[in-house]
C-alpha cells in the first residue's frame, strides 16, 4: 500500500479542501482496519475504521472538508491542515509498521499551489506535478506528455550527423546484444 496522491495545497475553491489518497497496489483487497495516517507535525492522526477495505489495486480517499473532491464521498473525513512546507504524511499499517511517507522540506517534492495541481506517484513511484488542476482523486495518476520535436522548426543541419550517430548507437547495442563469436584453438601442427 501506498501514498498515492496529495492536495497539500487545496483546490482552486478553497486552501481547506485538501484531501490525500492511498492506493493497494497489491492485486488483491486488503483489510486496512487500524491502518493510521499521520502528518509530520501530527496535526492529522488519521485510524481506518475497524471493517475498512481497499479493493484490488484500488483506492481509499481521506477528504478535510466533504466535498473538498466534488462529486466524491470521501471514505474518511479528517481535521489538521497539512503545512505548505516542512511537512510529511506517514502510512502505517495495523501494527505501526511504517508502510510508505513522504517528507519535504520547502517545498514539497511536487504539486503548485497556484495552479492546484496535486502532488501524485509516478510510475516509478517517484512523485510528479498532476497532469491537471484537482488531480486524479480515485483513479491512476496522470501521465505527463512527452514533447515531441516539431519537425516544422527543424533546421535539418544536423539530420545526417543525427543519423550517423543513432546508427552508431544502433550497431554499438546490437554488438553488446549478440553472443561473442567462438574462438578456434590454435593448430597444433
Amino acid at each position: 500500500m501506498i501514498l498515492s496522491e496529495v492536495a497539500w495545497m487545496g483546490s482552486t475553491r478553497s486552501a481547506q479542501e485538501e484531501w490525500l489518497e492511498v492506493q493497494n497496489v497489491s492485486g488483491k483487497p486488503l483489510d486496512v482496519s487500524g491502518f493510521q495516517l499521520i502528518d509530520l507535525k501530527e496535526d492529522i492522526k488519521i485510524r481506518f475504521p475497524s471493517g475498512a477495505r481497499i479493493g484490488a489495486n484500488g483506492f481509499y480517499l481521506f477528504e478535510r472538508s466533504e466535498g473538498a473532491v466534488p462529486k466524491m464521498k470521501a471514505d474518511v473525513l479528517y481535521t489538521g491542515s497539512l503545512s505548505n512546507d516542512g511537512e510529511g504524511v506517514r502510512l502505517y499499517d495495523a501494527d505501526c509498521n511504517l508502510l510508505d511517507e513522504v517528507l519535504t522540506g520547502s517545498p514539497w517534492a511536487a504539486g503548485n499551489n497556484t495552479t492546484k495541481q496535486t502532488m501524485e506517484r509516478a510510475s516509478d513511484l517517484l512523485w510528479q506535478t498532476s497532469v491537471s488542476p484537482g488531480g486524479t482523486p480515485r483513479a491512476g495518476n496522470s501521465v505527463p506528455k512527452i514533447a515531441e520535436e516539431d519537425p516544422s522548426t527543424s533546421s535539418g543541419d544536423n539530420d545526417d550527423e543525427n543519423a550517423k550517430s543513432l546508427e552508431e548507437l544502433r550497431r554499438k547495442n546490437r554488438d553488446e546484444v549478440e553472443p561473442p563469436k567462438e574462438v578456434q584453438p590454435p593448430d597444433a601442427g
